[in-house]
C-alpha cells in the first residue's frame, strides 16, 4: 500500500499540469456559455450567501455564541461546508462527465475525480473570499491563525479525494447513488453546526454530533477566522475525523482499482 501511494504521487506529479489545465478548462465550461460568463463565479455564490443569511437569520435559534454576529457565524462554518458538498456531488460524477478520458488521453483513472474538485475549490476560494470580506466588514481583523485554514482546506481535500474514489466508481454501476448521496447531503446541513451551535445541547451530546467529519472541517474554519484557537483544539473532532477519512482512502482505493477495468464497458 505504501507503494501505491507513492506511485499515486509521483503519477499526481507526473500529470499536474494536464490535471491543472482540465480543472480551469471545466471551471470555465461551468460559466461562458452564460450572457454574464465568469462575473456568475462569484454572483452564484455571493447569491447564495445572501440568501442563507436572510432565511437563517429569522429561523436560528439563538445560542451560546451570540457574541459573534449571525453572519460572520453563518458564513464561516458555510464555506469549508459548501467546498465539500458541492466537490463530492461533481467528483461523484466525474467519471461519466470525463469518459473521454479513459479512450483518449494518457491519464490514470484514478485522477478524473481530482478534476472536478480542483475545479470547485476555485468556486471555494471565491466564496472563501466573499466570507473573509464580510468578517473583516464586521470587525474581525486578520490573525495568523487564518494560515490553519490551509490545514482545513487540505483535510477537505484528503476526506474528497477517498470518499469520491468511492462514489465515483460505484456510481458507474448504480445510479441511484447520486440521489442518495444528494438525500444525505442535506440531511448533513442541518446535522452539522453551520447556523446553530453545539453549544445548544448537553455536553454528554456533543460527542455524537463531533463524529461527523464534516464537524471538524466547518468547526476548524470557525477556529480559524473567528475563535483564533489551534487546530488542535478538539483532540476527539479531529481524530474522528482523520480515522473516517483514512477508512475512505484505503476502501476508496481499493473499491476504485477493482471496479475501473470494468468503467469503459459500463459507460456504453
Amino acid at each position: 500500500m505504501i507503494k501505491r501511494t507513492s506511485d499515486f504521487f509521483l503519477d499526481l506529479n507526473r500529470n499536474k499540469d494536464m490535471l491543472l489545465h482540465l480543472a480551469r478548462r471545466d471551471f470555465k465550461i461551468k460559466y461562458t456559455r452564460n450572457y454574464l460568463g465568469l462575473a456568475w463565479a462569484i454572483l452564484e455564490p455571493l447569491a447564495l450567501l445572501v440568501l442563507m443569511l436572510i432565511v437563517f437569520t429569522y429561523l436560528r435559534h439563538r445560542g451560546d455564541r451570540d457574541e459573534f454576529p449571525f453572519a460572520v457565524y453563518m458564513l464561516s462554518g458555510m464555506a469549508g461546508f459548501d467546498f465539500v458538498s458541492k466537490s463530492l456531488h461533481a467528483a461523484t460524477n466525474s467519471i461519466r462527465s470525463y469518459s473521454f478520458m479513459i479512450k483518449l488521453l494518457h491519464i490514470p483513472t484514478m485522477f478524473i475525480p481530482l478534476i472536478s474538485i480542483m475545479s470547485t475549490f476555485f468556486t471555494h476560494l471565491i466564496v472563501l473570499g466573499i466570507a473573509i470580506i464580510i468578517i473583516a466588514l464586521h470587525g474581525f481583523g486578520f490573525s495568523w491563525y487564518w494560515f490553519q485554514l490551509v490545514y482545513f482546506m487540505f483535510a477537505s481535500w484528503m476526506f474528497l479525494i477517498g470518499i469520491t474514489r468511492l462514489t465515483a466508481s460505484i456510481v458507474i454501476f448504480v445510479n441511484d447513488l447520486q440521489y442518495i448521496i444528494g438525500i444525505v447531503m442535506r440531511g448533513m446541513f442541518f446535522l452539522t453546526p453551520i447556523f446553530w451551535s453545539i453549544e445548544m445541547f448537553p455536553e454528554q451530546y456533543r460527542i455524537y454530533f463531533k463524529l461527523n467529519p464534516l464537524y471538524h472541517i466547518v468547526d476548524g474554519y470557525r477556529m480559524s477566522l473567528l475563535y483564533h484557537k489551534p487546530f488542535w483544539n478538539d483532540g476527539f473532532a479531529m481524530w474522528s475525523f482523520w480515522i473516517v477519512t483514512i477508512f475512505f482512502l484505503f476502501a476508496g482505493t481499493y473499491v476504485f482499482r477493482k471496479l475501473s477495468p470494468n468503467f469503459a464497458d459500463a459507460i456504453r
